[in-house]
């Protein structure tokens, strides 16, 4: 747990600007990169900047994240806590890129980027448009909601918005096997 802890802390420190550095090394806040004191790590980090959803799949992955896929309404629940406990949440309204979008597909058939795969889980505002400028999917927080509170729309990918990007852990079990 030392080492991990090392590699996040000196993620905090930012790095003087040379000619080696990318604008993508500014673009998430590395101090949100914590580990809480149950030993365990935000799946979703909030951006403090804004990009196009194109500059926050970029983002993300450059920190190697991808930008949020949701899977189900647990995770869902999960976004919209680490989004409202984020510095840029506004109470009276907030936007924020997650990855799905119709760009690979078309005809408004909404895939995860960083999976291709297909949309199972969706939270559209009732009045889903269709409007053929708007291809990528943000998470809307609308306090004046009918139904629920946290809804996704369809937004113009240029569009500069917050964002969330997704940390992805994966577990590996195996059998020891004594060699002799």
């Amino acid at each position: 747990m030392t080492d991990v802890i090392l590699v996040l802390l000196s993620m905090a420190q930012k790095p003087q600007i040379s000619p080696k550095s990318s604008p993508l090394d500014y673009c998430l806040d590395s101090k949100s990169l914590n580990i809480s004191s149950d030993d365990s790590i935000n799946k979703y980090i909030i951006s403090n900047s804004t990009q196009n959803w194109f500059g926050a799949v970029d983002c993300c992955n450059h920190h190697g994240m991808r930008l949020a896929t949701v899977n189900d309404e647990t995770e869902h629940a999960s976004l919209n806590q680490a989004a409202e406990s984020s510095a840029v949440f506004n109470a009276t309204g907030s936007n924020f890129w997650i990855g799905a979008s119709d760009l690979a597909a078309g005809n408004g058939v909404h895939v995860w980027q960083a999976t291709g795969q297909s949309m199972n889980f969706s939270k559209w505002l009732d009045n889903k448009s269709q409007d053929a400028a708007k291809h990528c999917v943000e998470l809307n927080y609308d306090p004046a909601a009918q139904t629920w509170h946290w809804n996704w729309k369809l937004e113009d990918c240029e569009r500069k918005l917050y964002f969330a990007c997704e940390m992805v852990v994966k577990m590996f079990t195996a059998d020891l096997v004594k060699v002799y």
